[in-house]
């Protein structure tokens, strides 16, 4: 089950995007996919590419190399939550003093 926060940004670029992986285009997106560096989402990919999308070797001229350097749905510049849950916290909190 999607938590809702997850939902309503998958929503979001769904309506920024279309529906379609915004990657290939050719299956429904279900994924939404980040970089790792910035957390800052790019967009929601099919399975295969959700999977397959940092394996291209391309600088551009390819579809997964055009995704990754011009997202679709890039300009909404949204975090992706990468945190940890509650019980998390205050071992982490007792980690770094």
């Amino acid at each position: 089950m999607r938590s809702n926060w997850k939902s309503r940004k998958r929503s979001r670029y769904i309506d920024a995007a279309g529906r379609m992986c915004h990657a290939c285009g050719e299956s429904l997106g279900q994924d939404l996919e980040y970089d790792r560096y910035t957390e800052l989402i790019r967009g929601v990919l099919c399975q295969y590419c959700s999977g397959a999308v940092y394996e291209c070797p391309h600088p551009d001229g390819c579809y997964r190399a055009d995704y990754l350097n011009h997202p679709p749905a890039g300009h909404l510049r949204e975090r992706y939550y990468t945190g940890g849950n509650r019980n998390d916290r205050p071992r982490l909190r007792g980690a770094a003093a």
